[in-house]
């Protein structure tokens, strides 16, 4: 750690912990904005405060690449996202709507920066396992508070975030994928602090109590692509963390049985008021005190709500794909997807075969009202095929493999010792990735931080080793 930290003074190494921790408890409240320029997009977000802090901390920060085998690794890294980024604005070409695509481009460019940033704050592993408790702690405190009170204190029938991210004491904005996002990001930070309370004797059954009421908030999402992500994080640990394995499959086991139970409990919602249509044709509003909502359905793919969800996203991915080859290189426009993926669904509409047609309309997938709600291919690398063309895709694919095969190579190399932390973060990209092949959250900083402090923890910890290797 000292190949880093030794042109760093002591007062310069805690403001980039500070700035960084500060940037890291924002990262939740991301969703809140303040309309104070009137132009759409750029509204002031709390994190665009806190990470100006962390960008103006690390721009006066002295660089030390001692070791050419890891500037060659950082500057790879770099470039990945350079041409990611420039994609963007080369997909100005085939835009229908340049203003749009050019302030995507602008959105984009600023979450790249970030992600280097945080890649480059990471100064050795002590900041790494600071900022793990505290996206942990953070993580735990929202997913508790909006559990308990969805269940307790709320009057509407929709998932968990839904509300505009109500949980009562704050709205976090977005939807429930969105929420449910946040938490995933957050899930090998908020086994960090479990492991942590589980290794002392009167913090063990507390830290079991956190974890399920945690889950409990997974949950209510009711988004099936959540909870197959967090499935797959317990199944990447259960491989990699031989020494824990036991508490893996207890945490495993615990996770299904609350996916079972919390499914099962119905919301009950008052003075509820429908709209009645009479034989006549006239409008009546009817009022009911009381109605039992079972949205369990949505988590099961044979029901006729699961598997319509299932459905208007292979739907997407047909549409999605069709339209990309058309501009195969520079894609159709960056940021583009949300604005023209609901019309050409209704243009694909009109060419289907009657057979086709039929079995859309049994499944609800069929017509304008449907196609409002396919906004995108629910992939992230489809999503930015059809947005930047096959040179985006292929270096967002790139800059996110290239991550993945550095902390492999950590992992064979080096042990990240009690801690975990390179184990844990693995584990979390690895389930994000997953959770983007069933939504995109292209602008969502979720990603572009994990992808950030995953790396800046490989850098570190490789440096270490190979200059270990050279005393």
């Amino acid at each position: 750690d000292l190949i880093y930290s030794n042109n760093i003074s002591s007062t310069h190494y805690r403001l980039i912990w500070f700035s960084l921790t500060l940037f890291a408890i924002s990262l939740p409240f991301h969703g809140i904005e303040f309309d104070l320029f009137s132009v759409n997009r750029f509204e002031l977000k709390v994190t665009m405060v806190t990470f100006l802090l962390l960008f103006t901390v690390c721009l006066f920060r002295p660089f030390n690449f001692q070791l050419k085998k890891n500037f060659k690794k950082i500057l790879l890294f770099y470039i990945f996202a350079f041409t990611y980024g420039i994609s963007q604005f080369a997909s100005l070409i085939n835009s229908p709507m340049p203003v749009e695509s050019i302030k995507q481009g602008i959105i984009i460019v600023l979450l790249l920066i970030m992600m280097i940033v945080v890649s480059e704050s990471i100064l050795d592993k002590k900041i790494a396992a600071s900022i793990m408790t505290t996206i942990g702690i953070v993580s735990l405190i929202i997913g508790i508070i909006g559990v308990i009170y969805y269940f307790l204190f709320t009057d509407y029938s929709f998932r968990l975030g839904n509300n505009n991210g109500d949980i009562g004491i704050i709205s976090l904005g977005g939807d429930a994928a969105y929420f449910g996002d946040m938490l995933l990001y957050s899930i090998g930070s908020v086994f960090f602090v479990v492991f942590k309370l589980s290794g002392r004797v009167y913090w063990k059954w507390i830290g079991w109590s956190l974890l399920m009421l945690w889950f409990s908030a997974v949950v209510v999402t009711y988004t099936k692509g959540l909870i197959i992500a967090v499935i797959s994080f317990l199944i990447c640990l259960f491989f990699i963390l031989k020494e824990r394995r036991t508490f893996i499959v207890v945490s495993l086991i615990l996770f299904i049985t609350t996916i079972i139970f919390v499914s099962k409990i119905p919301k009950i919602v008052s003075n509820v008021s429908n709209i009645i249509i009479n034989s006549e044709g006239e409008n009546h509003i009817q009022h009911s005190p009381v109605r039992i909502y079972d949205l369990s359905s949505r988590l099961n793919i044979v029901s006729t709500v699961g598997s319509s969800s299932v459905w208007i996203r292979v739907k997407a991915y047909v549409v999605s794909l069709n339209n990309s080859t058309k501009h195969f290189w520079f894609g159709n426009g960056a940021g583009l997807s949300q604005k023209l993926l609901p019309e050409l669904a209704n243009d694909y509409d009109r060419i289907v075969d009657e057979k086709t047609k039929r079995f859309m309309e049994k499944n609800f997938i069929y017509g304008e009202s449907a196609n409002r709600s396919l906004i995108d291919s629910h992939n992230l690398f489809l999503t930015e095929f059809f947005n930047v063309g096959i040179i985006g895709a292929i270096s967002l694919t790139c800059l996110v493999v290239f991550v993945v095969i550095e902390q492999i190579r950590t992992l064979k190399i080096t042990s990240s010792g009690r801690d975990n932390v390179n184990e844990l973060l693995f584990a979390t990209l690895i389930a994000m990735l997953i959770f983007r092949f069933t939504g995109s959250f292209v602008v969502i900083p979720s990603l572009w931080f994990m992808l950030g402090l995953s790396f800046g923890v490989c850098t570190k910890m490789f440096s270490t080793v190979e200059y270990c290797d050279t005393l």
